[in-house]
């Protein structure tokens, strides 16, 4: 089977949206050549108390208060860029409805921070990953797996990968950044699919090593991409390992590359640069 020939669409946050046909399943031409956009160069974190580098990995997936993960976070606009930081930390263990309290700092890339936010997080998105599901995508329809297991894995990743979003999304200084990237659905688009649906279509995954960002071991990368009322909004390539600790915080992924379908530049790299286990979080 050709590289990308299976696909799996997922629909996502229906909100009125009336039967239709169903859109042609978006190609992914653009997924090599994003790949050199997932390395990233020796980086020192200018924020006091937080090193660059991961801890050892162990087979821990429970998230402990003071577990945190730094992502530097690249956005280009041509002919502009910027620099972010984004500190992620348990601040609340899972409570009874399994839910984590995480906490994200923001800092610009002087080191001065900028912003601060919390988010609830369900503990088994951070527990299950999206490993498991770039697994299913990289064997294809004959690995083995029965398609009604396969889509109930590639429904978990996605849910893992979105709750991490989430962090960012509903932060008041980040979301803003995220938008700059989309290619939002038009007004005329809205009102005559009586509001926006979201479908999210995951193709073949292919290995991936993490070595130039300073992670030893096994990784995939699995394109993803997003459109809007059948319109293309997003491309993304993301980087992903098994989310054993230190990277049980971030369900796993370590690197994501997002682009906006055309030829406009605009792109969006959050790449994970340290991961810590149990490290007190910064004052």
């Amino acid at each position: 089977m050709p590289a990308f020939a299976q696909r799996w669409a997922l629909p996502l946050l229906v909100a009125l949206a009336p039967a239709c046909g169903a859109p042609p399943p978006p190609n992914f031409d653009w997924f090599p050549a994003l790949a050199e956009l997932h390395a990233q160069q020796d980086l020192s974190l200018p924020m006091p108390g937080l090193r660059a580098g991961f801890d050892p990995t162990t087979a821990v997936t429970e998230p402990a208060v003071g577990d945190e993960i730094v992502y530097v976070l690249d956005l280009d606009v041509p002919p502009t860029s910027e620099r972010w930081f984004l500190h992620f930390f348990v601040q609340e263990p899972a409570d009874a409805k399994d839910l984590v309290t995480m906490a994200v700092r923001v800092y610009d890339a002087d080191g001065e921070e900028r912003g601060r936010g919390r988010e609830r997080v369900h503990r088994r998105h951070l527990s299950s990953g999206l490993y498991r599901a770039a697994e299913v995508l990289s064997v294809g329809p004959d690995g083995g797996v029965p398609a009604d297991e396969a889509v109930q894995i590639l429904s978990d990743g996605v849910s893992s990968m979105i709750a991490v979003l989430s962090i960012v999304r509903h932060n008041e200084d980040l979301a803003p950044l995220l938008w700059r990237v989309v290619e939002r659905p038009s007004v005329w688009s809205v009102v005559t699919n009586l509001g926006v649906r979201t479908d999210i279509t995951l193709s073949r995954s292919v290995p991936w090593d993490g070595a130039s960002m300073g992670w030893h071991g096994q990784g995939l990368r699995t394109p993803l991409a997003v459109r809007f009322n059948g319109r293309p909004a997003l491309d993304c390539s993301i980087a992903t390992v098994p989310p054993n600790a230190p990277v049980h915080v971030c369900a796993g992924i370590l690197s994501l590359v997002a682009s906006r379908p055309g030829d406009s530049g605009i792109t969006l790299k959050m790449t994970a640069v340290s991961a810590r286990r149990r490290g007190p979080p910064a004052q």
